[in-house]
């Protein structure tokens, strides 16, 4: 989408009542930094709106570019940083090469960047990318877990990154390695009040049931998405879908649990509409129509 479709599109999202809106990579290009920087600043004159996140990687001019992205945002509490490290140890070597070696430098780095985005005003999500495939390296994940909510890091993000999880994965299932990550956080730091939340890709067709499986089995009460399910290959989670399942099982349902969304559904057409006019079509509704005796099933 162009500039001004960025605007209409957050005006759209903000009809909705969504939590949060993350508007972009503000240090990828000038276009993405004028497209955050417009968008928070348009928030920031309603008495009410969405927060805004700015998703950056963990080098310290990024830090910088994207807290000034957020400025605006700052005094309303309304500016959210979104820092992520691989920790696939596939993805690690691939996007950090040497680097991802040096665990030492890694924990003192995400520290200083978390900290610095807590001191300029900001809250701070962190992201273990490629949670979902951390394979043998939970205790590593733990660690840094530990060192970005040490630093004041309150949403921990866990991503199903390449759209592969599932539940008959069993312990090695990122929900089940969520509630334990959870549980060992809970007992360090009792007096935090941590979000957890999930980040789910489409690729095999999973990506609502995960993520409603993160909620309704496990610590999560942030979901992130986006409407019409597009994103990176086969999409991430459709956000509408999520807020129409929360909507009509997420209380008096046989688990006892009971969950909720503010959303506000009436204004979810509008918005799926003007993604299928600008970004991407939504996929065509099929009619069965019966055909004598020759029709076929799959």
């Amino acid at each position: 989408m162009n500039f001004e479709q960025n605007l209409a599109y957050a005006r759209l999202a903000a009809n909705v009542n969504i939590d949060i809106l993350e508007a972009g990579f503000p240090a990828a290009s000038s276009e993405d930094y004028k497209i955050v920087e417009s968008i928070a600043q348009m928030y920031s004159k309603l008495e009410s709106s969405p927060k805004v996140a700015a998703l950056c990687q963990m080098r310290e001019q990024q830090i910088i570019t994207t807290i000034k992205s957020l400025e605006s945002l700052i005094p309303s509490g309304r500016a959210r940083l979104h820092v992520y490290l691989p920790v696939d140890p596939e993805l690690m070597q691939a996007s950090l090469g040497d680097y991802a070696n040096n665990t030492d430098k890694i924990h003192e780095d995400l520290n200083r960047y978390i900290k610095m985005a807590i001191d300029a005003g900001c809250e701070v999500e962190f992201s273990p990318e490629g949670y979902s495939r951390m394979g043998e390296s939970f205790d590593f994940v733990t660690d840094v877990i530990d060192t970005a909510i040490r630093a004041g890091a309150t949403i921990i993000n866990c991503p199903d990154t390449i759209g592969g999880a599932c539940y008959l994965q069993g312990e090695d299932f990122f929900v089940n390695k969520m509630i334990r990550h959870a549980e060992i956080m809970m007992q360090r730091y009792p007096d935090k009040n941590i979000i957890w939340s999930a980040h789910c890709h489409n690729d095999y067709g999973l990506a609502l049931t995960n993520t409603m499986q993160s909620i309704f089995d496990g610590p999560v009460t942030q979901i992130e998405g986006c409407f019409n399910g597009i994103g990176e290959r086969a999409g991430n989670v459709s956000i509408e879908q999520c807020i129409m399942y929360l909507k009509t099982f997420g209380q008096n349902n046989s688990t006892g649990q009971n969950y909720h969304t503010n959303t506000n559904a009436q204004n979810i057409k509008d918005i799926s509409d003007f993604v299928a006019t600008h970004m991407l079509p939504r996929p065509v509704s099929y009619t069965h129509l019966r055909a004598h005796e020759t029709d076929s099933y799959l």
